[in-house]
């Protein structure tokens, strides 16, 4: 018996070889370069282990992202929008197909057709600092691209990291999210730029 229903999407995986996968999608002319072999620390159990980089995407946070929107009568929007950001991907299909691809996308019961929705947990570092294992809902919606080229896919902060935002001002602060091969991922929002250190 099927609670959620079916994805529109057929379900992928991420490879478990040394090599990780290109995105189909991705700019021509501004390649990425392969990314490192890297340590980061398990929150299970203790001691490290060594994770390939399967994907990575930054962004610098705006007033809206980081929940400290610029008008003191604006909503808080609740979630980040994952765009471009400067990245060599195409932002329409890539969080849907590539950077959560492999995760349980059930429909939305909203009406809409294309409305789905995974839940994942993520390993939060902000400025050195681990806060652990957060869950977070990612939502896309195609419908939300229509002919104007835009955002699809938002991760909602939910209520940990929410409140957590709403208190702390990480405005021009850079978010970076890192799927790793072994299935992982890790949420980390620093002061500096990480693509301006490769």
């Amino acid at each position: 018996m099927e609670i959620f229903g079916k994805s529109i999407h057929s379900r992928t995986s991420r490879p478990r070889t040394s090599t990780p996968k290109s995105p189909k999608n991705e700019s021509t002319k501004n390649p990425r370069k392969p990314l490192p072999q890297i340590t980061k620390k398990s929150t299970q159990g203790s001691g490290n282990k060594s994770a390939l980089i399967f994907e990575s995407w930054s962004k610098k946070l705006n007033a809206s992202d980081a929940q400290h929107p610029p008008q003191s009568d604006s909503a808080v929007t609740g979630n980040v929008r994952l765009s471009q950001a400067g990245n060599p991907i195409d932002h329409k299909t890539y969080f849907r197909e590539i950077f959560f691809g492999g995760e349980n996308w059930i429909g939305v019961e909203s009406g809409e057709n294309g409305y789905e929705k995974c839940l994942v947990e993520i390993e939060v570092i902000v400025n050195k600092k681990n806060l652990g294992l957060v869950p977070f809902r990612i939502d896309h919606k195609a419908a939300r691209i229509a002919d104007q080229n835009n955002v699809p896919t938002v991760l909602k902060w939910g209520p940990t990291m929410g409140s957590y935002m709403r208190r702390n001002n990480h405005i021009d602060e850079w978010l970076t999210l890192v799927s790793y091969a072994d299935g992982s991922y890790q949420m980390l929002i620093t002061k500096d730029d990480p693509r301006s250190l490769n």
